[in-house]
């Protein structure tokens, strides 16, 4: 700092509390105890800068904070009115004859009017300062409905609709919905007495209703089909089905063809596709030399799913239906075949499409009746449909 050039100013205002007093004086002290010089090499000390406070009150942002006798504290309004002469204000506030949108105009009285009603804590100071604000509001033009209009809004705010708790019940419309209702709110005591401590049972559902399907829903569609394309070779369009991708392990337990045929029932069904062993979003069926068959789906490449079953089989694990009936009855890895089905393409307008899948192999369990005893499926879930 020795030797620095310092340009000095006439009077430096500071306007802090008390607890910046402290540190605004010791950096004065600090800045004198320096040798520094001014412009023409003269040495300059700081006694031109005022640190003024004032303890009782306090400019703090955009309010005035005052503190009497008893030590409370009383909040006021402050801008650049209460320190510049009339003569010299400047227009704050936007012109009602502008040509701003209508909205922006109306909503101008309406944000000061609230600034007032927040700032400024003592009744009769506060109807002072609103009465003064309504009055710069008449001076630019604004029409004494809106300034009336902006005064109720602020004085009588619309209190916020608190959100109910009660637990939605969601079914689809029909002629039978009213009676519906009416009979779950007179049996709801039932679960409110059996389980008083669940907060969800203590008041009766909200019933709402999906949009029932009419005629032309079930006629017509929104979306437009289109013809999906088919990738063609040198030997022509590919055929559909099931065939072996040619470049993995699982190739040689693949089922190949164009259909499907239960080993007991002889049903057939016509693949609507062509899959391989890395499809996926696939619904796939599994084949035992006894003749049972299971169903499943994965999102996954169906060579990796198949390699997972295969390994549950070398390994004993009794806890999967497939590879339990394997390890029970003495069969082996490599006399499970498997087959592709479907696969779900993505869903056009967006949605689960993981969903759509399981929602798919509970369609394949029921149409093929793979559940135990007639295959190997233990079970299906129906809550996919609700």
């Amino acid at each position: 700092m020795h030797g620095c050039s310092y340009r000095s100013t006439a009077v430096t205002e500071m306007h802090t509390d008390f607890g910046l007093l402290v540190v605004a004086l010791a950096m004065v002290t600090a800045l004198n105890s320096l040798n520094l010089r001014g412009t023409s090499g003269l040495p300059v000390h700081l006694h031109g800068i005022k640190v003024r406070f004032n303890l009782i009150l306090l400019r703090y942002l955009a309010k005035f904070l005052h503190q009497n006798t008893v030590n409370h504290h009383r909040e006021n309004i402050y801008g650049r009115c209460d320190r510049v002469p009339n003569h010299q204000i400047i227009p704050q506030f936007l012109h009602f004859t502008s040509q701003h949108p209508p909205h922006t105009k109306k909503s101008i009285p309406i944000s000061q009017l609230s600034r007032v009603q927040r700032l400024v804590s003592e009744g009769k100071e506060k109807e002072k300062r609103e009465q003064i604000m309504c009055h710069k509001f008449r001076e630019r033009g604004y029409p004494e409905k809106v300034i009336q209009q902006a005064q109720q809004r602020v004085r009588y705010p619309k209190g916020k609709t608190k959100q109910t708790q009660r637990v939605p019940f969601v079914t689809q419309f029909h002629n039978n919905s009213e009676a519906i209702g009416k009979l779950l709110h007179k049996h709801w005591y039932i679960l409110r007495n059996a389980y008083p401590t669940i907060p969800e049972f203590r008041a009766p559902p909200l019933i709402s209703y999906r949009k029932g399907k009419t005629i032309g829903a079930h006629v017509t569609s929104t979306l437009v089909k289109t013809k999906p394309r088919e990738a063609h070779t040198f030997w022509g369009g590919r055929s559909k089905g099931m065939y072996p991708c040619l470049s993995c392990v699982q190739c040689p337990f693949v089922l190949k063809g164009r259909e499907f045929v239960h080993p007991q029932t002889g049903q057939q069904i016509q693949l609507r596709g062509r899959f391989t062993c890395i499809s996926k979003f696939a619904i796939y069926v599994l084949t035992c030399p006894c003749g049972l068959i299971y169903v499943g789906e994965t999102t996954q490449m169906v060579k990796s799913r198949i390699s997972q079953h295969r390994c549950s089989i070398n390994l004993g694990n009794t806890t999967l239906p497939v590879s339990k009936h394997f390890v029970d009855l003495g069969h082996t890895a490599d006399q499970l075949k498997f087959m592709v089905l479907e696969v779900v393409p993505p869903m056009r307008r967006g949605g689960d499409t993981e969903l759509k899948v399981k929602k798919r192999e509970v369609w394949w369990i029921n149409m093929l009746k793979s559940l135990y005893p007639l295959g190997l499926n233990r079970d299906y879930d129906l809550f996919l449909f609700l």
